[in-house]
């Protein structure tokens, strides 16, 4: 989602996209507004007034879901979870949590004060909107906002994922439960049951014509939309118990210490003769200097082996991202600053134990999944 939206810049120090997908959704909310709105409700204006109001009405109205979006990101603050970013897509918008609440009571009210938080904005413009009235133009535009917002709260509260109404479920569950993936499960099969029947309510509608959740194509799209959402958070949720609780440094194997001046034909031969480590110290003087990984051969060629040392193809020490032994493998996997480390350097009480690739942390992720 991220690759295809547009960069806002940063509020209170998270950064805001917009996704490409939301300027269809502005394009017809100034449709409907200025063309089908205001002038049945409100007549006796000029087109172009009624399509600028129009416009600064899809303004308010986006802003309205960057407000719901930044009621989850600093309540998630409050709890000390980081939040990556907010973007504002076509569905609404999405809070990317980089750390994952701790406890269900922090799921509950990360999740629940987005809702929260438009439900008190819709009752605000309802408030600007009574003493207008209908058929003022004002009052219009303040009666949409305040309907829109109050039916954005509600619908985030169906009990399905992606929505909010889901994580809240899942934190409800969760709290009873006291496990996080079977109250996941639960959620997400919670979820997968109000996908279908929004998918056969869609099929029902275009066929019979009889509705019992949305409408027609809308409701085929809704469901499928959630069913997949079901299915990716129990997934996430089997992938992170299946990571959780595995430190770095149960992944490191060591290798052989290696002189910098050996030839590089002789260092991958010591290597291979010590075991299955895909990387090796390089020590000088008693300290390590840097690490030679098996991902050299790639860019060598086997006859150039013996003409180059160690020293001109290891990885220096001091150009790598050190992280500590005890770090947990899923956090280590969802931070991006971290992803876009080639090599992680792996250290035990301040000192070098092992050299891992984003390459081997992947693969033994993948394996841990499959054992799932």
């Amino acid at each position: 989602m991220t690759s295809s939206s547009i960069r806002l810049g940063k509020f209170l120090g998270i950064e805001v996209g917009l996704n490409y997908s939301l300027l269809l959704i502005a394009a017809l909310v100034t449709f409907q507004i200025s063309s089908l709105v205001l002038p049945n409700e409100a007549p006796g204006y000029s087109e172009v007034f009624y399509w600028a109001i129009g416009m600064a009405t899809a303004v308010v109205f986006f802003l309205s879901i960057l407000w719901h979006e930044f009621a989850h990101a600093l309540m998630a603050r409050f709890f000390k979870v980081r939040v990556r970013r907010i973007v504002l897509f076509f569905m609404g918008g999405v809070a990317e949590i980089e750390d994952e609440p701790r406890t269900p009571a922090q799921e509950f009210w990360i999740a629940l004060v987005g809702p929260l938080s438009s439900l008190f904005l819709g009752v605000v413009f309802i408030i600007l909107y009574l003493p207008l009235g209908h058929h003022d133009i004002y009052g219009e535009v303040f009666f949409w906002l305040g309907e829109i917002n109050i039916v954005l709260a509600v619908f985030n509260m169906i009990p399905a994922f992606p929505l909010d109404g889901g994580r809240v479920f899942r934190a409800i569950f969760w709290f009873f439960s006291r496990n996080y993936l079977r109250a996941t499960r639960l959620a997400s099969y919670l979820s997968q049951g109000i996908a279908y029947l929004a998918i056969l309510s869609g099929l029902l509608s275009m066929f019979t014509g009889r509705v019992l959740m949305g409408s027609g194509l809308w409701g085929i799209l809704l469901g499928w939309f959630l069913l997949g959402a079901a299915k990716s958070h129990l997934q996430t949720a089997q992938v992170r118990e299946s990571l959780r609780g595995i430190p770095l440094g149960r992944l490191v194997r060591q290798g052989q210490p290696l002189n910098p001046d050996w030839p590089l034909a002789y260092a991958i031969d010591r290597m291979a003769i010590g075991g299955s480590a895909t990387s090796s110290p390089v020590i000088r003087d008693g300290h390590t200097i840097g690490y030679l990984s098996l991902d050299v051969l790639r860019r060598i060629p086997r006859i150039g082996w013996g003409g180059v040392r160690v020293e001109n193809v290891m990885t220096p020490i001091n150009t790598v991202r050190s992280v500590d032994a005890y770090q947990d493998l899923y956090d280590t996997l969802r931070n991006e600053d971290l992803q876009r480390e080639p090599y992680l350097l792996i250290t035990a009480n301040q000192q070098p134990i092992g050299l891992l690739s984003q390459r081997e942390l992947i693969a033994f992720a993948e394996q841990q999944a499959r054992g799932i």
